[in-house]
């Protein structure tokens, strides 16, 4: 089983705050625009806080998705949540900004154009778990990417390799119950195997490389359980990179 990304047509930004009396004057400071697939976002929560947004897109399965919701992170600095993010869909989409989950402080309908995005185009777009466009995230990608020396056609194999290395080196295994996002996980230095395994994935995007979270089910001792592996769009095809 493959875990990607999926696209939507309702998009809610979701974030823990205080301060929910804020919220009219909140939505007078925002806006939600979009340009081709690119949908720019810059809401004011009411607040002081920083963190990270949860912005989730929600609409029925597509010939490109199989589920209909699908989650992205953005910084939120001093209350404000700003970036922009690629609308896979085509056509009208509703876009909604919610605070806490019930907070909407912003309201936008905005069109996709253009051909639909390939399956590598997909898997290269950050996404909640997967956060390769936190700045965090995007350094490290950066730094693993500038100690390979490896140039032509065989690069990417080896930016792959390091990055997998590298997950392995500095991130320690430890028990969670649930999967930890990217930043996280590379915050902390530490992550069970399928928040390593979202780490890898989202530092390969930052790196431009498409890469996936491969889930299998194994048996071990009588016991069922669960793997996590990455693979990454390699010389035109789909290879596994390794497992954390």
């Amino acid at each position: 089983m493959k875990i990607r990304l999926i696209t939507s047509a309702v998009i809610a930004v979701s974030a823990v705050v205080c301060a929910a009396s804020l919220v009219a004057q909140a939505a007078q400071q925002s806006s939600i625009s979009e340009s081709g697939r690119q949908v720019a976002i810059n809401v004011q929560s009411g607040t002081n806080t920083s963190g990270i947004a949860e912005v989730t897109l929600i609409g029925p399965p597509t010939s490109q998705a199989d589920i209909d919701d699908y989650s992205y992170t953005l910084p939120m600095q001093k209350g404000r949540i700003a970036g922009t993010l690629t609308n896979p869909w085509s056509g009208k989409t509703d876009v909604s900004v919610v605070m806490l989950g019930t907070k909407t402080i912003a309201n936008a309908t905005v069109t996709g154009t253009g051909p639909a995005l390939t399956e590598q185009q997909l898997d290269l777009l950050p996404s909640y778990l997967m956060d390769s466009n936190i700045p965090t995230v995007a350094q490290q990608a950066r730094a693993i990417a500038s100690s390979v020396t490896t140039q032509g056609t065989s690069r990417n194999q080896a930016v792959a390799d390091a990055t997998m290395q590298w997950v392995k080196q500095h991130i320690q295994t430890v028990n969670q119950s649930q999967t930890a996002r990217a930043d996280r996980t590379l915050a902390s230095g530490d992550g069970n195997q399928a928040s390593q395994t979202a780490l890898a994935v989202a530092l390969l995007r930052a790196d431009n490389i498409p890469a996936q979270t491969v889930q299998e089910q194994v048996t071990q001792d009588g016991m069922y359980g669960t793997s996590y592996s990455v693979q990454a769009w390699l010389d035109d095809k789909w290879l596994k990179v390794g497992t954390p």
